[in-house]
């Protein structure tokens, strides 16, 4: 967040300089200060969020251990390495958002009716996410269990050999650009990083990073995205030259984090 801030700085400080501000006599500027009473009441949701998942979390034990038993087991693969997918209806980052929202709504004074209105709207704005969602974790769990991501992996340790870590930030930026979503991106190619760096005697965890930091670069140039952003800000049309506009940072970003990866990878070697 420093780093970005610093950047926005810098990359708008020539910019402020050339710019030409203009005021019109007839225009009047009326700055509305925000008391400190309605800046409570509007971070209100993320306040209970963030409080919600503490007081449920390991810290605390005794809630932990009680919004842990709503929970639901299901037994789906019965093949080799079989395991049973385990699903908690309480103590989820989801249902916390949801439960945190309707709390921070009710004491803002908000009618349910509204909110359950807004909550419609966004289920049917992020259907498409839902059913993209679903099946990338199908298809992550298909070529797990038939080997698939075995054979990729070997077959990618084969070509690249000790230089696998210069490329593993490349695949987890062409996971988010393809599915539009870092977490996708995660589930679709984290076992198959995490098996070619055993394959190699690498640092699982670190391969493992190195996907979810390459994830974040492919954020920059996901089609998704880009028409996410061009709808909120207005923008619409402009897709293609925001994504000229922004794939030479997301190939450097990607180029720094494979050096950054093939270098941080003999640090433990080293002691460090």
């Amino acid at each position: 967040m420093i780093c970005t801030i610093i950047m926005a700085k810098f990359m708008n400080r020539n910019k402020e300089k050339s710019e030409d501000l203009t005021t019109d006599e007839d225009t009047e500027v009326i700055a509305k200060k925000v008391s400190a009473k309605e800046g409570i009441l509007a971070w209100l949701p993320y306040i209970f969020l963030c409080t919600l998942i503490l007081i449920t979390s390991p810290l605390v034990p005794s809630l932990n251990s009680f919004v842990g038993q709503f929970s639901s087991n299901i037994h789906i693969y019965s093949g080799d390495s079989t395991s049973t997918s385990g699903f908690s209806w309480i103590n989820t980052p989801g249902m916390m958002i949801i439960i945190a929202t309707v709390i921070a709504g009710f004491i803002q004074k908000i009618k349910f009716s509204y909110m359950a209105k807004v909550f419609k709207n966004t289920v049917i704005q992020l259907k498409t996410s839902f059913i993209t969602i679903m099946s990338i974790v199908a298809i992550s769990k298909i070529m797990s269990h038939s080997g698939m991501t075995s054979s990729i992996s070997f077959g990618l340790c084969s070509m690249t050999g000790s230089f696998y870590p210069l490329i593993s930030p490349l695949l987890g930026a062409i996971g988010t650009f393809v599915t539009g979503s870092d977490t996708s991106a995660n589930i679709l190619f984290g076992g198959l990083q995490v098996k070619a760096a055993k394959s190699l005697s690498i640092d699982p965890y670190w391969i493992a990073a190195a996907n979810t930091a390459g994830a974040t670069a492919g954020k920059m140039i996901s089609p998704q995205s880009i028409a996410i952003a061009t709808s909120a800000t207005g923008l619409i049309g402009q897709e293609g030259k925001i994504f000229s506009s922004t794939v030479k940072y997301c190939l450097g970003y990607v180029i720094i984090l494979g050096l950054i990866v093939y270098f941080g990878r003999f640090l433990p070697i080293l002691g460090l």
